[in-house]
């Protein structure tokens, strides 16, 4: 007589996935939706610098001029262009003129110091850096082509240039520190980040008529949900200068006299800000673990907050959380066409309530 057989359990592995939005995967890529934008927004306000005031119309006609500028300078589809400018209207101009040229920009924060400028654009195989003419005696060891800004605007030529951008072709890349503590890039296509741009966009609701404040380093990716969520609904922003970024006290000041609307931030900065604007009724949060207390600070009628979590090598985000008041904070569910998993140490799948590490799928 044969043993008895032991019955066995199979526990389903949790796979939290986002919405089901194939209508949110485009063959697009950031020029197209700027210059889409830039079509039905032609008077509207895209930047405000100070005094400045760029519109869309002009946004386009100067990122058009720089992209043919580079397209003279030899730029062909994609390369990488080192971005190194002071926070300014500038850097966004420059930012978008490297897009329509085909080419893909890596930025740097203001303070990189010269040697992790080497670093990356070396690793990167950069075929140029884009400064400003003040900086160009500090970047003479460089072993690239510099480029001036001022150089590249000064041709004035409005007209899109001639250019051939796929969807899989890389739109930007952005160094990390690494596990290893060394600089380690990631390369983020153009199908990849318009994909994140609708996707995300979906739940938190940037409005053309919102006025967003943009502080985080085109260096820090968090800035895509600044500048490229503004320019995909048509909305303004709001470009801080390097002395308010970690002013708190002048912040909040600045957020309430300016009437700004949205605020990406982390939650460090925001925890420091006391008596936020009425008018401001969007924040979005990540970069960071956020307290609970501070949750239930901000979340206040009339005001939405959300919780983001993603790593880089994700386009900026891969889910997120609306706070809610007595509600502990969370990373929340996918975004649309994410989906999210926990493994173990041999990547196998976990069932609910097992620790593990964290997997994330999708475009």
């Amino acid at each position: 007589m044969s043993a008895p057989q032991k019955h066995q359990v199979t526990i389903a592995p949790a796979v939290l996935r986002g919405a089901s939005r194939p209508d949110l995967l485009r063959s697009e890529c950031l020029a197209d939706v700027l210059a889409a934008t830039a079509r039905r927004r032609l008077q509207h306000p895209a930047l405000i610098w100070g005094e400045r005031v760029i519109t869309y119309a002009e946004l386009d006609a100067l990122s058009n001029t720089i992209a043919n500028a580079l397209a003279q300078r030899g730029t062909t589809r994609g390369q990488v262009i080192g971005l190194f400018l002071p926070r300014s209207a500038d850097l966004l101009i420059a930012q978008a003129g490297i897009t329509k040229s085909a080419a893909a920009w890596l930025p740097f924060d203001a303070g990189t110091p010269l040697e992790r400028l080497k670093i990356c654009l070396h690793s990167a195989a950069a075929i140029g850096l884009i400064t400003c003419r003040e900086w160009l005696p500090r970047l003479a060891e460089l072993n690239i082509a510099v480029w001036a800004i001022e150089d590249l605007l000064a041709a004035k030529n409005p007209y899109p240039p001639h250019v051939t951008i796929q969807p899989s072709d890389p739109a930007y890349v952005i160094y990390t520190s690494g596990s290893t503590g060394q600089p380690k890039g990631i390369v983020i296509s153009h199908r990849s980040i318009c994909h994140f741009l609708r996707g995300e966009n979906e739940i938190l609701g940037v409005l053309e008529s919102d006025l967003v404040y943009q502080g985080f380093s085109a260096a820090f990716d968090m800035s895509f949900e600044e500048i490229w969520i503004s320019y995909l609904v048509g909305a303004t922003l709001w470009i801080a200068p390097a002395s308010l970024v970690s002013d708190s006290d002048s912040l909040a000041q600045t957020l309430a006299r300016e009437r700004i609307t949205v605020l990406h931030a982390v939650p460090t900065l925001v925890g420091l800000l006391e008596n936020l604007p009425p008018t401001l009724r969007l924040i979005n949060l990540g970069g960071e673990s956020c307290p609970d207390s501070l949750a239930q600070r901000l979340v206040q009628p009339g005001r939405k907050v959300f919780n983001t979590y993603g790593p880089t090598e994700t386009a900026v985000s891969a889910s997120l959380a609306e706070l809610k008041p007595g509600e502990p904070v969370t990373i929340g569910l996918p975004l649309p066409n994410y989906g999210l998993l926990v493994v173990d140490e041999q990547r196998h799948p976990l069932p609910a309530g097992e620790v593990g590490e964290l997997c994330i799928f999708g475009p």
